[in-house]
Formats: structure tokens, C-alpha cells, sequence
């Protein structure tokens, strides 16, 4: 269970431009499935020299968000981007930047974790940047969670039993 609800979760999203390489569907970087090697099926990516990449998320009304997680790939670090930048929109237009990262920093080294005051949006930009060079020839892209803001309620709407019946 996610400490608060993922706003991105089972969403489509844009990729500007279209993956030049290990193509997506437009939902494996939002279907909860972490990759691991190059040929499960769940990465997607860019080959040299395509040197960045833009992912979009329209989350369908303006809500406050507070917090991305991107995963970052496993197999070899030499396919992860160069940097990663978060930006939010409530118009699609004007994006503020909310934060940026070289390397991933969060849980066992393999999330590029970002927190930031809450703000409203309805559209969420995550852009990759790559420097090509020696044997990183690809970057591969992953699952990416974008956090409304303040706690989930994970039993909202859920069905319970009662144990005891009810005192009289």
C-alpha cells in the first residue's frame, strides 16, 4: 500500500517525442510493474541521439500534488538518464519546475525521489535528459508515481465486517 494516493497510477500519458527505441504502450510506466532487464517488456526508452525526453500527465482536474517518485532502471545504471526534472502546470502551458536530480536518491538507491510544497496541477511534466557515451548507448524509462498531497485514507470506500456485534 502507497503512504498516499498515486495520481498517476493506471494512467496514459504523452511521451514527446515517441520512444525511438524498446517501444510503450503509454500505460508501463504507469501500471504499478517495476522493470528489471532490458527484455521484460516493462522498460521503454530512447537510443543515442536522442538526448532528452518529455513524459505528460493530464490528471483530469486540477488537484495539489506534493511528491514524484520515478524508478530508475535497474539492470545496468549506464541506461538511467542523466538527470530528471518534475515540473507542474494547471494550464498546460506554463510549467513550474519543482525539482531536479542527477542521480537517484530515494529507498536503495533506485528511485529519483521528489518532494515540494503542495501545488495545484493538472498536468505533470517528468524530463529526462542523456549524455551518450561509452557503453550507455540507451536510456531506459521506468515506472513514474505522482503524489497527491497530505495522507491516503487507503480504507475510503472499502467493504469492512464487523467482529463483535455492536454494543447495545
Amino acid at each position: 500500500a502507497l503512504a498516499k494516493t498515486n495520481l498517476a497510477g493506471g494512467r496514459t500519458y504523452q511521451r514527446l517525442p515517441e520512444p525511438n527505441d524498446f517501444g510503450d504502450t503509454g500505460i508501463e510506466s504507469t501500471d504499478g510493474v517495476l522493470a528489471d532487464a532490458v527484455d521484460d517488456g516493462r522498460t521503454w526508452g530512447y537510443k543515442a541521439p536522442q538526448t532528452t525526453a518529455t513524459v505528460r500527465f493530464d490528471l483530469g482536474s486540477v488537484q495539489s500534488v506534493d511528491s514524484a517518485k520515478v524508478h530508475a532502471y535497474e539492470e545496468f545504471p549506464g541506461y538511467r538518464p542523466s538527470s530528471v526534472r518534475i515540473a507542474t502546470s494547471v494550464d498546460g502551458t506554463t510549467f513550474t519546475q519543482r525539482g531536479v536530480q542527477f542521480v537517484p536518491r530515494g529507498a536503495s538507491g533506485i528511485w529519483y525521489d521528489f518532494s515540494f510544497p503542495p501545488s495545484s496541477a493538472r498536468y505533470v511534466e517528468i524530463t529526462f535528459a542523456k549524455t551518450y557515451g561509452g557503453d550507455a548507448s540507451v536510456m531506459l524509462l521506468d515506472e513514474i508515481e505522482v503524489y497527491a498531497a497530505g495522507a491516503a485514507n487507503l480504507l475510503a470506500n472499502r467493504p469492512y465486517v464487523k467482529t463483535m456485534p455492536a454494543p447495545t
